[in-house]
């Protein structure tokens, strides 16, 4: 009797936890495929290679990546002919994206 008891809890707890994960899937599509039709990507240059500050920027250190628009700041660089010919005032990391305050 007592093994048909823990039985019967074990096939409940089961059908529940997997129902259960269905309807988190189920959620976490549903949250996702939002997220995704409401954001809107713009391409801006980011750096390709770690820079240091005083370096003249070329195109071979410049790259182009797709960011969420609402990420972005009134002073990041959107055109990458804004980028060639300045130089760095700081230390810019590889993939960080460029800002009016990171070229003179």
């Amino acid at each position: 009797m007592k093994n048909k008891v823990v039985m019967s809890l074990i096939v409940i707890l089961l059908v529940l936890s997997l129902t259960g994960c269905k309807d988190k899937e189920s959620v976490y599509e549903d949250y996702n495929d939002r997220i995704n039709n409401n954001i809107e990507l713009i391409k801006v240059p980011s750096s390709k290679e770690d820079i240091e500050v005083g370096t003249i920027l070329t195109s071979d250190m410049i790259d182009i990546k797709e960011i969420d628009k609402s990420k972005l700041t009134e002073n990041t660089i959107t055109n990458i002919v804004d980028l060639l010919g300045k130089t760095t005032t700081k230390n810019i990391k590889k993939n960080d994206i460029f800002s009016i305050n990171d070229i003179e």
